[in-house]
């Protein structure tokens, strides 16, 4: 098409030379009384003409043709669907096809009016506006913590723990006079073992899914392992010690009682109990480093008001953005069980044993894996829990403590 195109301006070059050249000969011949024109001239003149109109209607219908060509590839004018500037173009290319067999230089004009006004639902069809994805899965927030971040973590290469439990002991040291019997003292020591456990779980996905899905595997390991987490976190503090299960700091932890010498605690609330807590800890000669709450418990102390809309919670700080009530930080922890509390020496108190830390393994040879093209991710850890000083712990619920506190 760019050869005709350069052929028609070299034909319409030749046109306009010969006419000049046809002028001068019509010039001429009045002035020298009826000279004829060249006739050579005429027939050269005219075979111009006539390939240069041949020409134009070539290039314009195939311009036609091709047009409607790609409208034809497009899908054609639907009945409903609004009629574009391209259907006007062809359009307009069609009602005008007398004009291409004229033998003069024309314009061919295209009625650009309103046909209404363009909207996106209107005259945008499917997929021509691409929505912008935002790379990656946007994961849920993990937790602020867990359990382990305020335990002592050991690492171990056997499958048995032997410790020895701390559980109080008699007598007294005392001052003894010249001759006098001492006292006798003695220690409560056992003499303890526990066994690692294993918590794991898989996730079999297509390798077709790894490959075109932006971070899958990510998202899949990351969520794995938080959930994993919450798992270690209930056994850690509730497990019951039986067949795969941890033996948590709860089943072993003191039950709350009001410390000898505290009187009656009139409309005793949910602060009072934790300082009274504290006490208990501290007269079996242990000290409290933290306080684990439910996030509904921790609400609940900052919201708490007399009768006048005062705040109560007076002995809350915050600091590093960890919470404390009466200096102790507050471990903020889902898997505390709503309504209780437990307080102790976390750093002294328990152990956790790593036999083998928390890792993800992908597997594609597992079952029917590699006809299937699926692949099985595999997340575990295997661990040990030690509580050496059971009696630094004291858990209870708010209820039951209030009541006791309370009593006469």
């Amino acid at each position: 098409m760019a050869d005709q195109l350069e052929e028609i301006k070299k034909l319409a070059s030749d046109i306009n030379q010969m006419v000049e050249k046809g002028n001068e000969q019509a010039k001429l011949a009045i002035e020298e009384k009826g000279k004829a024109i060249d006739a050579a001239l005429k027939t050269e003149l005219k075979n111009a003409l006539d390939a240069h109109t041949e020409l134009v209607q070539k290039q314009t219908q195939e311009q036609f043709d091709a047009l409607q060509t790609q409208i034809k590839k497009s899908g054609g004018f639907g009945n409903n669907r609004p009629e574009s500037f391209g259907d006007l173009v062809a359009k307009e290319l069609e009602a005008n096809k007398g004009k291409l067999s004229t033998k003069s230089p024309f314009e061919l004009e295209f009625d650009r009016k309103a046909v209404g006004d363009m909207t996106t639902g209107v005259n945008l069809g499917a997929g021509v506006l691409q929505p912008s994805l935002q790379p990656g899965i946007i994961n849920r927030q993990a937790y602020f913590n867990h359990v382990r971040d305020f335990l002592t973590v050991r690492p171990t290469t056997s499958p048995v723990i032997a410790y020895v439990r701390e559980n109080g002991g008699e007598g007294s040291f005392t001052t003894v006079a010249e001759g006098a019997l001492k006292p006798q003292v003695d220690y409560d020591l056992s003499y303890q073992t526990t066994n690692v456990k294993k918590i794991a779980g898989h996730i079999r996905i297509s390798e077709e899914m790894i490959e075109d899905v932006p971070y899958i595997t990510n998202y899949i390991t990351t969520r794995g392992a938080e959930d994993l987490r919450l798992v270690e976190d209930a056994q850690i503090l509730y497990g019951d010690g039986t067949g795969q299960n941890l033996r948590g700091i709860t089943l072993d932890a003191s039950a709350f009682a009001r410390p000898a010498g505290m009187g009656t605690v009139a409309n005793a609330n949910n602060v009072d109990v934790i300082r009274a807590v504290m006490a208990q800890i501290r007269v079996g000669r242990y000290a409290a480093s933290a306080v684990m709450l439910n996030p509904v418990d921790v609400a609940i102390l900052e919201m708490a008001k007399d009768t006048q809309g005062a705040y109560l919670y007076s002995n809350f700080t915050n600091e590093n953005s960890i919470p404390r009530i009466w200096g102790l930080p507050i471990i903020v922890s889902d898997s505390v069980t709503a309504g209780s509390f437990l307080v102790g020496d976390f750093r002294n108190g328990a152990e956790l044993f790593d036999r083998q830390a928390l890792n993800v393994r992908f597997y594609d040879q597992d079952r029917d894996n590699a006809i299937r093209n699926m692949v099985t991710i595999v997340i575990e850890e295997r661990l040990a829990l030690a509580n050496i000083r059971p009696a630094s712990f004291v858990t209870g619920t708010f209820t039951a403590a209030k009541a006791a506190l309370a009593a006469a």
